[in-house]
């Protein structure tokens, strides 16, 4: 945080300062008089905006990856500076090696957190998880977002409803064979079984998120 000064160079007053404050957590903040702690407190409460400091958010662009953070941008009014990777392993080799701040992952990256490679900081779902029930969700910091990438199983216009309806029991036979849930566990993946028409509504509800996220991102052309 700094000032402009009239025939000088700017005043910096804070430098280098990283906190964290948990929701009912207290902090005391000492030091001497004139090291900024009236400063700090003011950009707390919103009184003052900072004048320097980033954080370096990897993404692809146009992605999930991309989608996710942002909606934590907007709910949060915060500003990210995005740095572009093609795909989740660069990504994550760039946070592995400090060249970025944050990113995005799933459970399957749980390893690299258990040994102190990268922290998690929060979970997107609506209650913890319980494969990381330390973990707070996004909602317990006062963050209001939930978001996951979903998978499902389409089939080509025109196809026959017997063919449909046959497929559609099938994939929910499926779901609810626990040899199946517990591979999808172990990749990282909540099962959840959505028939024809609970899907297609997902889908097109999900679709309009997107198209409003690509907007504000600047992807799309605004009407």
């Amino acid at each position: 945080m700094s000032f402009p000064r009239r025939g000088a160079a700017p005043l910096s007053v804070i430098e280098g300062l990283s906190c964290s404050i948990k929701e009912g957590e207290f902090v005391c903040f000492l030091g001497p008089s004139g090291c900024g702690k009236s400063t700090l407190l003011n950009i707390i409460a919103g009184l003052f905006n900072q004048t320097a400091g980033e954080i370096k958010v990897g993404a692809t662009l146009g992605s999930t990856s991309h989608f996710f953070p942002a909606l934590i941008e907007r709910d949060a009014k915060i500003k990210w500076k995005y740095v572009s990777y093609e795909g989740t392993a660069p990504r994550m080799t760039a946070l592995l090696g400090g060249h970025i701040d944050m990113g995005e992952s799933n459970l399957t990256q749980a390893d690299k957190a258990k040994g102190g490679q990268i922290k998690f900081l929060a979970i997107a779902t609506e209650r913890r998880h319980p494969e990381a029930p330390d973990l707070p969700t996004l909602k317990e910091v006062g963050v209001n977002v939930t978001y996951a990438v979903n998978r499902g199983v389409l089939a080509p216009k025109g196809t026959p409803e017997p063919a449909l309806a046959r497929l559609e029991a099938a994939c929910e036979k499926v779901t609810k064979d626990p040899a199946f849930a517990e591979a999808m566990r172990k990749h990282g993946t909540d099962v959840q079984f959505l028939g024809r028409k609970a899907y297609a509504e997902f889908l097109q509800k999900n679709d309009v998120l997107n198209r409003d996220l690509a907007t504000d991102l600047g992807l799309l052309k605004r009407k």
